[in-house]
């Protein structure tokens, strides 16, 4: 019985395809939306590891070395996001939902690392949001970010613990991928698009010149994640929420 169902699973992987999305104008019109969102976060990507090559990348006037475990949950975070992009393209959108809550709690150990070690080793999310709020990436004004982390990780917890019905999954074959739900991509767009924001936004705040140096194509395609007025404020190359931190060493 076992080997007959294993030859059913390989001619399941064999025959596994997304052409019906690719082939439905109105999902292939998802997706792009999708791609358009994701990209620019590549691109920001791309430009922290550069300077983290070249041994130039900092938060907030902290000096992040690429091999540092705060670097290596700023990766994650990236990661986390396409894994969740990847996820819920194939129509598994619980743990799409699931990676954008491990993006978040990734993003926070690397933004509060290098001013407050415990938020590498609590084993509390909770107390990870705790421990950020006393960090410089997230005081003052910028504490308005953290609270749009706090709330979306409140949300994307719904998924994971399965809070209601309306989160429950009920996939019980492996026949019901890959399949997709234009509502719930949507959802779950949301809240990707919310994430990169703040993460983007966050990182550029405590080092302008990462975007105020990339090649001008580069900050056009990172202009679509943050709001016209963070646009402004990283073109000022000094702004007073910089210039407050500057002196840390």
């Amino acid at each position: 019985m076992i080997a007959r169902d294993f030859e059913a699973l390989k001619e399941y992987l064999e025959s596994y395809t997304l052409n019906a999305v690719i082939n439905n104008p109105r999902q292939l019109d998802v997706i792009k939306t999708a791609h358009k969102g994701y990209l620019p976060f590549l691109q920001f990507w791309s430009v922290c590891l550069d300077a983290a090559n070249n041994n130039t990348f900092s938060i907030f006037g902290k000096r992040i070395d690429v091999s540092s475990q705060e670097f290596a949950h700023f990766r994650e975070a990236v990661s986390d996001v396409g894994n969740g992009l990847f996820c819920c393209l194939h129509g598994a959108y619980k743990p799409g939902h699931m990676a954008l809550r491990s993006s978040i709690e990734n993003y926070l150990r690397f933004a509060t690392g290098p001013f407050d070690k415990s938020g590498l080793s609590t084993t509390s999310v909770y107390e990870l949001f705790d421990i950020a709020k006393t960090t410089h990436p997230f005081i003052d004004r910028r504490t308005a970010y953290l609270e749009q982390l706090r709330n979306i990780y409140v949300e994307l917890c719904k998924f994971t613990h399965s809070a209601t019905l309306e989160h429950m999954a009920g996939i019980h074959a492996l026949a019901h991928f890959p399949s997709f739900d234009e509502n719930a991509f949507r959802k779950w767009l949301i809240f990707k698009k919310k994430c990169m924001g703040v993460m983007t936004t966050v990182t550029l705040l405590g080092q302008p010149s990462l975007y105020l140096n990339s090649h001008f194509t580069a900050k056009e395609v990172i202009d679509l994640l943050f709001s016209h007025s963070e646009r402004l404020e990283m073109l000022k190359g000094k702004s007073s929420l910089i210039e407050k931190v500057s002196s840390i060493d």
